[in-house]
């Protein structure tokens, strides 16, 4: 017999009848056996919502030489006007 060391046995009531069990197991297989092909779907179809963003013109400028006092380099770029 399979009696627990302590003596205590538990005792679990389950009003779910076996075709039940079994149709939630297959509804689980199938739900995961879909959920790939549906999470790809609705990220393709956020990236198709997704406004297309304008490239950037950036500009770069070095004052002075390399090493020496007061050598800087900067990155920019020009503002982007959606009229």
């Amino acid at each position: 017999m399979n009696i627990p060391d302590d003596g205590q046995w538990i005792l679990k009531y389950n009003s779910m009848s076996p075709t039940k069990k079994l149709r939630r197991v297959i509804q689980d297989k199938k739900f995961h056996a879909t959920l790939p092909a549906k999470l790809d779907a609705a990220e393709l179809e956020w990236l198709k919502k997704q406004p297309d963003e304008p490239e950037l013109d950036w500009h770069f400028e070095e004052v002075g030489e390399f090493g020496k006092e007061g050598w800087t380099i900067s990155y920019s770029h020009k503002s982007v006007n959606n009229d």
